[in-house]
């Protein structure tokens, strides 16, 4: 999950035109295909980063944690993209470890 996050928000970071792309993605069939693809790319990472063999409500809250909203939301807070990463690694690993008993 570590990983995830890092990967994924420095990604964030470095294509801040991702939030324009998501507002704007009814104005071009292109963008809608590119932001159902980043989701369903997000869903996919977030069930191999947890070891999960199918998408359910476990994946989708934690492709949600890893999300460009929450991303932005943590930065707006003052945490830096390293940081931000790490936060959200220790809350999703400790709410797996705690789902686990």
């Amino acid at each position: 999950v570590a990983r995830l996050a890092a990967a994924l928000f420095d990604y964030y970071e470095r294509i801040p035109a991702l939030a324009s792309v998501r507002r704007d993605q009814s104005v071009a069939e292109s963008l809608e295909e590119f932001v159902a693809q980043e989701a369903d790319n997000r869903l996919t990472l977030a069930a191999r980063a947890i070891g999960a063999q199918k998408r359910g409500r476990q994946v989708a809250l934690v492709a949600a944690l890893v999300d460009l909203d929450v991303y932005r939301a943590l930065r707006r807070q003052g945490f830096d993209t390293t940081t931000a990463a790490k936060k959200i690694a220790t809350l999703v690993n400790g709410w797996l470890d705690h789902a686990e008993h």
